[in-house]
């Protein structure tokens, strides 16, 4: 028990657009985050945590876009739930039927065994958790860019592919976003 304070930013693995790090501290606890550029989510997975999260007074939503009641109880059960945060929102995707608690403006996942995961996800608006929640659980373990260079045409042929691992329910499409300069010029 105690709190957790992360000692050292380890990092576990990239590929061309991602990669994994992982936050020890003394006791042998961990918290392990997999990014990649241009997806809305953020992959993380506790050993010996369950994590915090300040969403400071506002409604949650549930994946049918109803305020999730907290009156009579500081717990709810929920596989995904939205908030709106300065003028952000997010959803957070959980294993089935994950517990949370409630005190004051934080929420705690309760996780254990292999069910140890959240994932973190930038929302164009609240009412977009239930769609999101469809690729959410799709993890992104590597990222790659291929190319030919056809000098006779002056062309230059990319392809671009994720590999990813389904978390829960066998999904393995996610979302990804482009920047500007990939789409305007291609």
């Amino acid at each position: 028990t105690g709190t957790y304070a992360a000692t050292q930013s380890v990092v576990s693995g990239w590929s061309d657009w991602g990669f994994q790090f992982g936050f020890p501290d003394a006791a042998g606890r961990r918290m392990d985050i997999t990014l990649a550029r241009g997806s809305p989510f953020v992959w993380t997975t506790y050993a010996g945590v369950n994590p915090a999260i300040n969403i400071g007074t506002t409604t949650i939503y549930d994946t049918n876009n109803n305020a999730v009641s907290l009156v009579g109880t500081n717990s709810f059960t929920a596989t995904a739930f939205a908030f709106d945060f300065q003028g952000r929102s997010f959803g957070v995707f959980a294993p089935d039927q994950t517990a949370f608690t409630m005190a004051g403006t934080t929420i705690t996942a309760q996780l254990s065994g292999t069910n140890n995961y959240l994932v973190y996800g930038l929302l164009p608006a609240h009412t977009n958790l239930n769609e999101f929640a469809q690729y959410a659980f799709a993890k992104v373990t590597n990222s790659r860019m291929d190319w030919v260079y056809d000098r006779a045409n002056g062309q230059v042929d990319s392809t671009w592919t994720l590999t990813t691992k389904p978390l829960k329910n066998g999904q393995t499409n996610t979302l990804q976003g482009w920047l500007p300069h990939h789409y305007r010029t291609t």
